[in-house]
């Protein structure tokens, strides 16, 4: 049975994956049991993060939604700066969170409406991509639409899935225990994700960390591209154009670009052509880790393998993890660009 060596090589980058992977995440993957909140006045925020946060001022007061508090939860793994606002018209809350990884090369932030009822449940409506590392509390009904940002059609369908759910009982979000809630709704996830498998308790570390199975849905997650908040129509038609469509071409068309790097630039253009594929495959990365925040390597080498595939009918391995290198690099570089913590 004939099996493309593109197959292999990917199928041995997956056991690779694991085998480095499902280790290195038990270990640095971990929750604390008990949250710890450092209030960040306006005056410690940075120019950018202040700029950042007060671009919601104005957009929440129409909706009337004042802040609250700014601070940080400074023993979780990485950064983070969260600013609530509440009203007193309306009982559901709003989040303006912004997390980068301890390294900052991954900066995400998202907006959240949420609202707590009598009999436990809670509704939360936000932004932000499915992770699908930790399961959902059964209590808790969410609803997720990566790539919105404008704040009144987030409310809107957080309204329209609240009026369903007026008879358990609407409570207002209480100002003075506001953080208690906090804590605990955070220690009843964790005792969930236990009883899941997905955390244990490190009585020796006092955190609770992931489990191989955790570790598993990570990779799961990294090597799934379509998970991306970034993923558009539009970005994947730029992709696949910019990105699939610059190495097929210089492999499609290697023997005319040679002549006439030859004839127009002499002995430069001889070398030129040599590094033409090293060239293209990287600029094509490039592009790819513009476009996509994250999941850049996948996608750059997917990119780079598929359509030579199925265009010209072989695809250079060497050169698409090249490009892969290169989109993982570039979207790195980015996040780094935009991180405001």
């Amino acid at each position: 049975m004939h099996i493309d060596p593109e197959v292999i090589w990917f199928l041995i980058s997956v056991v690779i994956m694991v085998v480095v992977g499902v280790p290195r995440i038990r270990r640095t993957v971990w929750l604390p049991r008990e949250l710890e909140f450092q209030e960040v006045p306006n005056a410690q925020l940075t120019p950018a993060q202040a700029g950042f946060l007060n671009s919601y001022d104005d957009k929440l007061a129409l909706l009337q939604y004042q802040p609250f508090k700014t601070f940080r939860v400074p023993n979780m793994i990485g950064h983070n700066l969260i600013r609530v606002y509440l009203s007193s018209t309306d009982p559901a809350k709003c989040a303006i969170t912004a997390v980068a990884s301890k390294n900052k090369s991954l900066f995400v932030s998202f907006i959240e409406f949420a609202t707590r009822y009598a009999d436990g449940a809670r509704l939360v409506i936000n932004n932000n991509e499915k992770t699908g590392i930790f399961d959902e509390m059964p209590a808790v009904t969410t609803r997720r639409y990566p790539g919105l940002n404008d704040v009144t059609e987030l409310k809107r369908r957080h309204d329209a899935e609240a009026a369903d759910l007026r008879q358990r009982g609407i409570v207002f979000y209480n100002r003075d225990n506001y953080f208690d809630d906090f804590k605990d709704y955070h220690r009843n996830f964790c005792e969930y994700q236990v009883s899941q498998g997905l955390l244990r308790w490190d009585p020796r570390g006092g955190v609770y960390r992931a489990t191989s199975w955790t570790a598993l849905r990570g990779i799961r997650n990294f090597l799934n591209p379509l998970t991306d908040r970034n993923f558009s129509i539009v970005r994947l038609l730029a992709a696949v154009i910019i990105g699939g469509g610059l190495p097929v071409l210089v492999r499609a068309e290697a023997l005319p670009i040679n002549l006439w790097l030859r004839v127009h630039a002499g002995p430069a253009g001889l070398m030129a052509g040599m590094w033409l594929p090293v060239i293209a495959y990287g600029i094509a990365g490039l592009a790819v880790g513009l476009l996509f925040s994250r999941r850049t390597f996948i996608w750059g080498l997917l990119l780079g393998v598929l359509p030579s595939r199925f265009i010209l009918g072989f695809a250079d391995v060497g050169y698409s993890v090249w490009m892969a290198a290169i989109a993982d690099l570039a979207g790195r570089s980015h996040n780094r660009r935009k991180n405001i913590l």
